[in-house]
């Protein structure tokens, strides 16, 4: 028994099964969904066929090579296995080019020269073995009719060919060393380490055949520490996913690389979820990014498609002539015209939203392409399907998105927050008694800036812990410097955020702002909104039991609007009800005037006062005046006014000043 060939069948055979279960792992996660994938399972390929041709030889030599018909056979698979060696070392370049995301290059003919040149060597070497008298190597017949493998003189070009590669990959990692994470570019340099080792170990003690099982580890690592499926991969859908994206937009950010971001939002998700469940939606969703990478093919553009969880494509492409107004037409037309999409294109004005954007020249930094990608189809028309992402970048309204968060900070820290007071109508006095305090912003650069747009922001940033205590501040400011018997005024509403009522120190707070400008708690009322209830109810009940104690009264706010119920609204100390304007806008119609009434007439019942909210023309009035209402707030009275606007105001309708 030939015992090197017996240690290269046994190596083999654990190679192949080590391949064997990385091609059924990538088939199972959809590894070749993009360039990267597709590379890698070509590597696996000429990995296993290079085993199968060692293997194959190994056992022809086992027992020992006995005729000239064996000795051709192993020759043909030992050349066959030299010059896979050097197509899987070619296959590690390009897959190195692919994350790096240099795909341009494989457009130039110049550089697959280049590339090819080592793997061209080892052709060239083993043409002319058999011309040139067996120079490379030879196998030949012993005089017991045993085989013996010899190596010609010039058998150490290959192992120079082979470390040539080495070498050029180990040169791109350290010369790119900051376009690829840190893990990609130390599982590729420790590779290399592996390759080189392994190719010297097999100069020196070609008896131990090792080298094909260092490639099978090598080929584990890419795929547990570079593709690394279960991170890069949507687990539903099996598409390139979110953090996949934000490595290739990292990597070409720093290569400072021109490329296109298309980015298509599909308008339907929630009605497509909603009606047909999530296994038709990724269906739905598979088969749209089947038809992305059909287009993307058939028009020659290098791109990489990635998806977020819901109905969100984002494709990267890297190509100059690609024009996204003219994408989004021809994807319209192909979405439209495969009939398995009908429950997507079916619904609504449009079925998709798109915009493009230009890297780096329109967005040079992630957080703006993120930015952009977040929010581009909220500033597009209900019937408009594009807009090109420039021209939303340079709209007032995206940039004032952007840097709203940077604006409330601003607004906190200077305290530039202004109060405006709305007066409520008391319909049995006929006089303006009460009033709301309402928080507004300016900026200096853009403007005014509506709540509806800054106080989602703040809430989902925590601001409103902040902002509320500035509210605080201002608004007992105001009722310590006036006198409100004289204004008249009974009270002032001031609107408590979550984050306020989930404070356990709000009672002592409030207490301190008491006591500094000498306010006393019966001209104070906190609002509080329905939608803060099922966060930490006990906690909440407990402040306002601890602020009721102390002399202060409650409204609820925004009733109606679907989070309270009745026993709520018993229990807790709300001496007022403030029906939301919904309800009011509802009563136009037969049924929504009866559901406003009984509710009225309900609450009523209970001995509680009624606000009516949002009451705009003098027709809503007479209506919830007749309904029984005690007070009513909207603009058909006031619309909110700066302090001194709102001490006019009052001095005009109620007829009396302060001293």
């Amino acid at each position: 028994m030939d015992v090197t060939a017996f240690a290269s069948a046994l190596f083999d055979g654990c190679t192949l099964l080590l391949v064997s279960v990385l091609f059924l792992v990538h088939y199972l996660h959809h590894v070749s969904e993009n360039l990267s994938g597709k590379i890698f399972f070509g590597m696996c390929i000429c990995l296993s066929l290079i085993a199968v041709f060692e293997l194959s030889d190994a056992l022809i030599r086992i027992d020992g090579v006995r005729s000239e018909t064996e000795i051709v056979l192993s020759m043909v698979l030992c050349s066959l296995y030299f010059l896979g060696m050097g197509v899987l070392l070619l296959e590690l370049v390009l897959f190195l080019f692919s994350l790096l995301k240099e795909e341009n290059f494989f457009r130039h003919p110049l550089f697959w020269i280049l590339v090819s040149l080592p793997a061209l060597g080892i052709l060239v070497l083993l043409i002319c073995n058999p011309i040139f008298d067996s120079f490379f190597f030879d196998i030949r017949l012993g005089e017991v009719g045993e085989s013996t493998y010899i190596r010609g003189q010039y058998f150490p070009f290959f192992y120079i060919l082979t470390l040539i590669y080495v070498l050029v990959i180990a040169s791109l990692v350290f010369l790119c060393y900051r376009l690829l994470p840190k893990r990609k570019a130390i599982t590729f340099l420790g590779m290399m380490f592996l390759v080189a080792g392994a190719v010297s170990f097999q100069y020196f003690f070609p008896q131990i055949p090792l080298g094909l099982f260092v490639w099978a580890i090598c080929c584990l690592l890419i795929y547990l520490m570079i593709l690394r499926p279960e991170n890069y991969l949507d687990p539903d859908t099996g598409i390139p996913g979110e953090k996949a994206f934000d490595e290739t937009i990292t990597t070409l950010l720093l290569s400072h690389r021109e490329f296109e971001i298309f980015y298509l939002k599909i308008v339907s998700i929630d009605y497509l979820k909603g009606r047909y469940g999530d296994q038709v939606y990724f269906a739905q969703m598979k088969k749209i990014y089947s038809l992305l990478s059909s287009y993307l093919k058939e028009n020659h553009l290098f791109g990489e498609i990635y998806f977020k969880n819901p109905g969100f494509f984002k494709v990267i492409v890297t190509d100059r002539s690609f024009f996204g107004a003219l994408a989004t037409i021809d994807i319209e037309k192909i979405l439209l015209a495969d009939k398995g999409l009908s429950r997507i294109v079916s619904y609504g004005s449009t079925p998709f939203k798109t915009t493009v954007l230009s890297c780096p020249e329109e967005a040079s930094t992630s957080e703006a392409v993120y930015s952009l990608g977040r929010s581009y189809d909220r500033f597009l028309e209900e019937d408009q399907i594009f807009a090109y992402g420039k021209e939303i970048l340079s709209s007032r309204e995206y940039r004032l998105e952007v840097n709203l968060e940077q604006i409330l900070m601003e607004a906190i820290e200077k305290k530039s927050f202004e109060i405006y007071y709305q007066p409520i109508y008391n319909i049995q006095t006929g006089r303006f008694e009460t009033a709301e305090a309402l928080v507004r912003l300016h900026s200096d650069k853009y403007g005014f800036i509506p709540p509806s747009l800054f106080i989602p922001v703040a809430e989902k940033k925590t601001m409103m812990f902040s902002i509320g205590s500035i509210i605080f501040e201002k608004v007992f400011d105001f009722i310590g410097s006036h006198d409100l018997k004289k204004i008249p005024l009974s009270y002032i509403e001031i609107n408590l955020s979550l984050e306020q009522c989930m404070d356990p120190a709000l009672p002592e707070k409030v207490k301190a702002m008491e006591e500094k400008y000498k306010v006393n708690p019966k001209n104070i009322n906190f609002e509080i909104t329905e939608s803060m209830y099922g966060h930490n109810d006990r906690l909440i009940e407990n402040n306002l039991r601890k602020l009721q104690e102390m002399g202060y009264s409650f409204s609820l706010d925004d009733y109606g609007t679907g989070y309270s119920n009745i026993q709520r609204v018993v229990d807790m100390p709300f001496s007022m009800i403030k029906i939301d304007k919904s309800l009011v806008d509802s009563s136009s119609s037969k049924v929504g005037k009866i559901l406003l009434k009984n509710t009225i007439d309900m609450m009523k019942n209970i001995h509680k006062n009624i606000l009516v909210e949002g009451i705009e023309t003098k027709e809503q009035f007479e209506e919830v005046k007749a309904m029984g209402a005690d007070h009513i707030q909207g603009f058909y009275f006031s619309k909110p006014r700066p302090e001194n606007d709102f001490l006019a105001f009052l001095k005009m309708r109620n007829g009396c000043e302060e001293d």
